[in-house]
């Protein structure tokens, strides 16, 4: 079955690399990016996500910020967001768990890493917010 990701980071780079881990693990797909938050919303009332991945650091509104205005539209409150960030905290991960979030994401550093972290993701049906 196809998966529809939504990626919202301000990085267009992150979705290419996305997109590449996908490929190479065999997922059939499609991806959406949205630079940032308000343009994810707008995006969220013409598609359905299997998942959201938000970047922690972006510059009009970060990803906890973008984590609760998410769960508080009706297009996507119950689909699972993942914080994706290159650190993640103890402490990021209980204000992510508090805004919502279903899991906190590290970006890993290389494309077969993000490989085996995707298609871990894909293949755990129940999460909680914590570092997947």
């Amino acid at each position: 079955m196809k998966k529809h990701i939504l990626l919202i980071d301000d990085d267009f780079d992150e979705v290419l690399i996305l997109c590449a881990a996908l490929d190479d693990a065999g997922i059939d797909h499609t991806c959406y990016w949205a630079s940032e938050v308000e343009a994810a919303v707008h995006l969220l009332q013409d598609i359905s996500p299997d998942l959201i991945l938000i970047d922690l650091n972006m510059p009009k509104t970060n990803g906890i910020m973008g984590i609760r205005r998410l769960r508080c539209l009706e297009h996507s409150a119950h689909v699972p967001i993942a914080l994706y960030s290159t650190c993640i905290l103890d402490a990021t991960v209980v204000c992510a768990a508090q805004a919502g979030a279903t899991c906190c994401i590290q970006k890993p550093d290389n494309l077969p890493d993000l490989r085996k972290m995707v298609c871990g993701f894909f293949s755990t049906t129940e999460r909680s917010a914590r570092i997947c």
